[in-house]
């Protein structure tokens, strides 16, 4: 006898092979890779400087070299000036020959997009074969670029934190035939030319007035100054209207929303019994824009040259 049910699972079983198959469920989108925040910018600047003093202490001029910009300059604290990557790694060659240790301690960092200046101190033992050991010290300011994804230092300039002792290596700075012609425009050459016209006319409430309420400072040979009263100290001590300063702007940068990043060089004039004395040094300086179009130092630095210690 035939079942009844027959029919019916026919039915299903064509009904079943006919329907479409189901819509395979769609793979889930790849979560798109989180931006870069400036803490991150911050991170990756820090480790390139613990790169840094790691290839340093081992002796890797080129790979130290490789930390700059093709066109970067390096200021430093014992004379040494040095335009484009190849003069840096030939003066850290020379640096290495002595032997030293070299230590960092960053201590702020502002980014400003592909651009960030960065400052700390530093600290130096050089043990060298046959000779006592010295150490020294000071503070420093680095501008960095961002180039094709990775940072790179673009200028940094170090000094000292008091005059330096017998024994802290020298080198020369540039031949005057090699010192880039200075700018003739731009808001930091205006900037630099006022500050050295009121420091000329012995006014230093007006220099220090050119500085931020939480400004800091490094002038050559001398300690950190975190403190408006103890720049202002400083620079009544200097500007006392006998001395004349020079200023030459030789870079500038402009960071965007009223910042700008640049440096030179200097040269203070003092008359003396015996005739006039100067001292010639380089700056580097992280500026920023008042609302009414003032500007003010934020960060400064600046070195000597000393032909003999």
């Amino acid at each position: 006898m035939r079942s009844r049910l027959a029919p019916v699972l026919a039915l299903l079983l064509i009904v079943t092979a006919c329907a479409p198959a189901p819509a395979p469920e769609p793979e889930p989108e790849p979560e798109p890779e989180p931006e870069a925040t400036a803490t991150d910018d911050v991170a990756a600047v820090d480790a390139l400087l613990a790169a840094y003093v790691e290839h340093y202490n081992l002796g890797h001029a080129d790979m130290v070299a490789d930390f700059y910009t093709d066109d970067a300059v390096a200021l430093l604290a014992s004379g040494s000036v040095s335009l484009g990557r190849e003069a840096i790694q030939a003066s850290t060659e020379l640096a290495m020959a002595n032997g030293p240790t070299l230590s960092i301690e960053s201590a702020d960092t502002m980014v400003m997009g592909d651009n960030a200046v960065s400052r700390g101190s530093y600290s130096v033992e050089i043990a060298a074969e046959g000779a006592d050991p010295v150490s020294f010290g000071g503070s420093y300011m680095t501008g960095f670029e961002r180039v094709d994804g990775e940072w790179k230092i673009s200028a940094v300039l170090s000094n000292y934190d008091g005059p330096p002792a017998e024994g802290v290596p020298s080198a020369a700075g540039l031949d005057s035939t090699d010192v880039p012609e200075d700018m003739t425009e731009g808001p930091l050459v205006a900037f630099a030319a006022s500050y050295a016209e009121h420091f000329n006319m012995g006014h230093p409430a007006v220099v220090a007035a050119m500085y931020a309420d939480d400004a800091v400072v490094a002038f050559a040979d001398g300690p950190l100054l975190e403190d408006s009263a103890a720049i202002e100290a400083a620079l009544t001590e200097r500007a006392d209207g006998s001395a004349q300063l020079a200023i030459h702007v030789i870079g500038a940068n402009d960071l965007g929303e009223g910042w700008h990043f640049g440096g030179g060089w200097y040269e203070v004039t003092t008359p003396t019994e015996d005739g006039e004395q100067s001292q010639v040094g380089t700056w580097l300086g992280l500026v920023s824009t008042d609302e009414d179009g003032t500007h003010k130092f934020v960060w400064a630095i600046s070195n000597m040259r000393h032909d003999e210690y």
